[in-house]
């Protein structure tokens, strides 16, 4: 059950933890801001994402001005999932106090994405279990699932740096092994919510705010 701000603590937190993930292009960062205007009080409802810290300084170290080069396809995945849960364990020792302002904060990409973006890594296990008994399990996580297809038609549409790097078929073998990786990864969380992200906007925030009621 969730549990709001002023009650009960979640795991050793007063506030409630909603994630939504899926492939690029999905429209998970608009959702998430929707769903937050459409909250009864959004003054209390919070937006975060883990890893931004580490991806923009990887984006720094690696890409700079060059439209040539992604980081993912230049440091190690290990390098890589290292770094993201360093990030988020040291999120939520540090913004506690922030967080716990809210009933609720809504994440845009969860550690899912380390772990669909980095697979498969089987080095630093022992390491990596270590840092992640210091990361939340969120309270729900909305999984917005479109096809490789239409990711690919979004990421055009918007100019996507990833459209100047990779072919048209580069982009969507890349964009089917991520949505496979998903795919994977969820079918064993029966307890995700799975949004149809083909539907009409309002329907998929509706969809979504479910969620929260």
């Amino acid at each position: 059950m969730l549990t709001a701000a002023n009650g009960p603590a979640v795991g050793g937190r007063t506030y409630r933890i909603v994630a939504v993930e899926g492939l690029d292009g999905a429209g998970k960062s608009t959702l998430v801001h929707r769903m937050r205007e459409r909250s009864p009080d959004p003054a209390r409802v919070g937006i975060g994402r883990v890893g931004r810290a580490v991806t923009g300084a990887f984006r720094d170290l690696v890409e700079r001005d060059d439209d040539t080069v992604l980081y993912q396809d230049v440091l190690p995945p290990a390098f890589r999932m290292q770094a993201y849960l360093f990030d988020a364990a040291t999120q939520f020792a540090y913004m506690h106090e922030q967080y716990s302002a809210y009933d609720v904060v809504l994440f845009d990409r969860w550690m899912c994405t380390a772990e669909v973006y980095c697979a498969p890594v089987d080095e630093h296990v022992e390491l990596f279990a270590q840092l992640r008994r210091h990361i939340p399990v969120p309270d729900a996580v909305v999984y917005l699932r479109i096809g490789p297809e239409l990711a690919c038609e979004r990421l055009r549409e918007r100019a996507d740096r990833w459209c100047r790097i990779y072919s048209k078929t580069q982009l969507r073998d890349k964009m089917a092994r991520l949505y496979d990786g998903y795919e994977a990864l969820f079918a064993a969380y029966p307890d995700v919510c799975v949004v149809d992200g083909t539907q009409p906007r309002d329907r998929v925030l509706a969809a979504a705010m479910a969620v929260l009621a």
